[in-house]
């Protein structure tokens, strides 16, 4: 058996000595053993074959210990094959991954040498192998550009070659506004479709699903031209970017419009006995430019004879909804509410009489850091006045993609009330009619799923606790089944399913 002093002489007079790789995944309790993993190879989209790592181990007085060429393979990430050191101290002094004809591909650089700030671990990174544990070292590499050169990753000169010069990246970002009516959708998920032409005129295709918000692509400028290709409710948008034209760090902003379907009608209909009964229905009448004009709301009396309950009438200044009168069954007037909006066209001002009792709403807006759209993520404050009470109200709005996900009214005899929500990325009916009302209800672009409410000094005696939705090929809501409990109990009480119908 040979000594350690002789192994070590071996692997030092040898320049690349042929080793015998072990298993990938060596069985539990062998010792000595040891693996290089890596998360990602930076600037590719697609799984690579036929990779190897050239790797260097040196030991704490920077003598070789084994220079070696090792397979890489790809397994959830890419992994090298496992070999074999004496339990002892090392360090990693080389590290680079070799493509097609032994070509270096992508490089760990190595401390204080230029490209090093662009890496969490910069080598030489040094590692224990122990006798009972197989060692696993993650590694960070960068890909090679063309005219790096192997100093600026702090190996000597020359000490290897990149082969084919490497393909320049450039790093874009494609961000989808789908404008539906008036209101710009910029974080949902679309259907997106990158076509690239390269020098010979062969065509790639590739279609994946952009998460929501900005979505950054990394694209090799040796293609000629790339299309984008954005597609989602029916409405598809297209953008062709020559070679010369590609900008690094660009935003390309595209996407498609049609029009929004209006609101005919909502009945409401309360489960008795595992059947359902209509209980009420509202009916949207809308002018010739499409404006909300007035709803009509009707209800069932207990004899099941329909009588209107409630009209509500809009009026407008320009494009904006400045008074809502709301008249009862005999034509009385119930209540108006006023609005006032600031120089920058946001709503400032409500003011809400009924029954002779004032409630004023100063709002304010305020953006907040971080916003994955042009909408961007933005709060709404309100702080209510009353003329029958000696308390006011703040009440806080948190938007992020267009969803309000978190409230809270808070009084200042110190009774709150606060909410976190969560959303589909199907449509809201209600955003489209773009009418405001006391407590800014309908100002989320999707529909709620989920609810989670804290009550403080008061407390209601049934909540909602769950939503669920049919949607018709549009992403619209044609029915709603709100399941209702018991607050302090949880025990469910009832359930209203709402459905929708829209004007063809």
């Amino acid at each position: 058996m040979l000594s350690f002093c002789t192994l070590l002489l071996l692997f030092v007079a040898c320049k690349k000595p042929v080793i015998q790789p072990v298993p990938n995944h060596p069985e539990p309790g062998s010792s000595h053993y040891v693996r290089f993993t890596i998360d990602q190879l930076p600037g590719e989209e697609t799984i690579l074959a036929g990779l190897k790592a050239s790797v260097l181990i040196t030991n704490n007085q920077g003598q070789a210990v084994l220079d070696t060429v090792l397979a890489l393979l790809h397994d959830g990430h890419y992994v090298s094959d496992s070999f074999q050191l004496p339990a002892g101290n090392y360090k990693l002094s080389k590290f680079l991954v070799l493509g097609a004809n032994n070509a270096t591909r992508f490089a760990t650089p190595i401390t204080n040498s230029a490209k090093a700030p662009l890496v969490q671990k910069p080598l030489h990174i040094p590692f224990s192998v122990l006798k009972t544990n197989i060692t696993s070292l993650s590694l960070e590499v960068l890909r090679l550009s063309t005219g790096d050169r192997p100093q600026d990753y702090g190996y000597p000169a020359g000490s290897f070659e990149t082969g084919d010069p490497v393909v320049n990246i450039k790093t874009i970002y494609i961000q989808p506004l789908i404008k539906i009516g008036d209101v710009i959708y910029d974080s949902i998920p679309v259907s997106f479709t990158l076509t690239s032409w390269d020098a010979n005129g062969q065509m790639t295709v590739k279609t994946i699903t952009l998460q929501p918000g900005k979505t950054q692509l990394e694209l090799s400028t040796a293609m000629t031209k790339n299309q984008f290709k954005v597609m989602k409710w029916g409405t598809t948008d297209e953008l062709t970017v020559l070679q010369n034209e590609l900008q690094d760090g660009a935003v390309y902003s595209l996407g498609g419009s049609k029009a929004a379907k209006r609101l005919l009608s909502e009945i409401s209909s309360r489960e008795v006995g595992g059947v359902f009964k209509a209980e009420s229905k509202k009916q949207y009448e809308y002018a010739t430019d499409n404006k909300l004009l007035r709803i009509v709301h009707q209800q069932k009396r207990a004899d099941n004879s329909i009588y209107t309950a409630m009209i509500e009438n809009f009026v407008y200044t320009g494009n904006q909804v400045t008074t809502i009168r709301k008249y009862g069954e005999d034509n009385n007037l119930l209540a108006t509410t006023a609005f006032i909006y600031g120089n920058n066209g946001k709503l400032s001002t409500i003011r809400h009489n009924e029954s002779g009792i004032q409630t004023d709403g100063a709002v304010e807006y305020h953006s907040v850091p971080g916003g994955t759209g042009i909408s961007g993520d933005h709060g709404i404050h309100v702080k209510y006045t009353y003329t029958d009470r000696y308390y006011t109200m703040d009440y806080n709005k948190h938007f992020i993609g267009g969803n309000m996900i978190e409230d809270a009214a808070i009084t200042s005899h110190h009774s709150s009330e606060l909410g976190i929500y969560r959303y589909d990325f199907k449509i809201n009916p209600y955003i489209h009619l773009k009418v405001p009302d006391l407590f800014l209800t309908h100002s989320s672009k999707h529909n709620k799923i989920y609810q989670q409410k804290t009550f403080y000094a008061h407390y209601p005696l049934v909540e909602p606790y769950s939503f669920e939705y049919v949607y018709d090929s549009d992403d619209y809501p044609t029915q709603l089944l709100t399941k209702y409990r018991n607050y302090g109990s949880v025990a469910h009480q009832y359930s209203i399913k709402t459905v929708y119908t829209y004007h063809t």
